[in-house]
């Protein structure tokens, strides 16, 4: 799960690069600590219960092939529009840091 919350970080890292780019490298990697541990939850908690859930029913044969291939498709789905506000949250809020850290150092 952490590993996919550093590509979204990286991806939406690089729509505000100009933004980050201002930043001090040890705030920068502050930054990026705390978002990737704060989305890694976030998606741990999207996602794993979910799959649990799935695996429990397959273990106890409370469901079908058929049934399994199309929840995992809907948790896929749901799980992927997530990663899409993901992004773009992720992209607001790295420029809005580095706004501010701007405003604070220029003050």
């Amino acid at each position: 799960m952490a590993i996919i919350t550093m590509v979204i970080f990286q991806i939406a890292k690089g729509g505000v690069a100009s933004e980050v780019a201002k930043l001090p490298e040890h705030v920068a990697h502050l930054v990026k600590n705390l978002m990737v541990s704060i989305f890694t939850g976030v998606n741990g908690i999207i996602v794993l219960p979910q799959i649990a859930k799935i695996l429990d029913k397959i273990n106890e044969d409370q469901i079908e092939k058929s049934k399994v291939q199309k929840r995992i498709m809907i948790l896929a789905i749901v799980f992927v529009i997530c990663l899409i506000f993901e992004t773009s949250y992720m992209k607001q809020t790295q420029a809005s840091i580095s706004k501010l850290y701007q405003q604070t150092i220029s003050q």
